[in-house]
This record gives C-alpha cells, structure tokens and sequence, in this order.
C-alpha cells in the first residue's frame, strides 16, 4: 500500500511512501500546489502523478485532521474532495506539534528507518535546516516550526505520513476485506 500524508490549505501538499516489514520507511515522492484549493491539486497534480508513477498501487491518504472540517461554502470538506476523487482518507492520528515531530524522529533515529528518494528536495532541504523553530526576542524558541511554504507544508505531510506509518493500526488500515481475519463473535454473557 502507499502512503500518501496530505496537508491542506491554499497550498496542498503530498508525500509518498510506502512502510516496510523491517521497519523502513521508503519515501518515495513529494507533490506541492500553490495558490489551489484541494480539488485543483486532486485532480491535476495527485491524481496524474500517482497515474504515472504508481499505477495499480492501492492507497490510503492521512490528511490533516482539519481537512475533515466542513467549507461553510458548499458544505464540503477537503477530505470529501479526496474521497471523491478515488482515495481512502482517514484522518491523521493528532494535529499536535510534538507528537507529530516524535513520528518522524522515531524514523530517523531508528538503524534503516528512513530513506528518501533524491527527487524529494523540498523535503530534504526542510530536515537539513529549513523547517526549524524561529526564536523569539527573549531567546526562547518558539512553540511551532516557522511557516515557510513548501518546506513547512511538506514537513506536515511527512509528519502525517509518519504518524500513521508507525501506529499500531497500520496493517487493520491497510488490509484488503479479502485479506481480513474473520471476527470471533462472543456471547455478552463472556463480558460479564
């Protein structure tokens, strides 16, 4: 299955990947749009890339947990778009910072746990130094990472990515219904 982290916004972006049984995380592509709206990146940059490079390649996208808000516009969310347009969505596991920045750390420190093709740039150049925490007058830093697009935005995406790739319920999310264990059915007399 790939991987797809997704980041919403004016300025939608996506990093692909695929994990691993020993543990490595293979990052395989890096997408950005400027000044579009979801459906826009879905269908003209996504949508054709994924096409090219991974054709019949099942895939599950993690989007920002805001993107499952509805546009008080037309009632739709971008993780509708998303759904719309072929992919299953799922919500990433959280929005906070730290947690988010643990996932990838968990990665790049582990022995093989993350390798990324040399076409990502944008990614590359964020975790060489671009995606960094701004520090404030006091000298202290500052809370999040500055906002720089496309660095910031990708940084995102790999944080979704990563946040699902190294979760527990990666196998049940990945699973085809064929490839599903079948369910032990118990009476509500064993729970009591």
């Amino acid at each position: 299955t790939l991987l797809i982290g997704v980041d919403q916004g004016r300025n939608p972006a996506a990093v692909m990947g695929q994990h691993h049984a020993g543990g490595l995380l293979n990052i395989l592509g890096e997408l950005t749009g400027s000044n579009m709206g979801m459906e826009t990146f879905a269908t003209t940059i996504l949508r054709p890339y994924l096409s090219n490079h991974f054709a019949g390649v099942s895939a599950l996208v993690a989007l920002d947990p805001a993107g499952f808000a509805k546009s008080q516009v037309n009632d739709e969310s971008p993780a509708d778009v998303l759904k719309r347009a072929g992919f299953k969505v799922i919500p990433a596991p959280t929005n906070d910072i730290q947690r988010r920045i643990q996932a990838v750390e968990k990665f790049l420190l582990a022995h093989q746990g993350l390798q990324i093709d040399p076409s990502c740039t944008g990614l590359i150049k964020g975790l060489v130094g671009q995606y960094r925490f701004r520090a404030r007058r006091d000298g202290e830093m500052e809370d999040k990472p500055e906002k720089k697009h496309p660095i910031s935005d990708l940084q995102d995406c790999l944080q979704y990515l990563c946040l699902i790739a190294g979760g527990a319920n990666l196998g049940r999310l990945t699973r085809t219904n064929q490839d599903r264990p079948k369910q032990r059915r118990f009476s509500s007399a064993a729970w009591t």
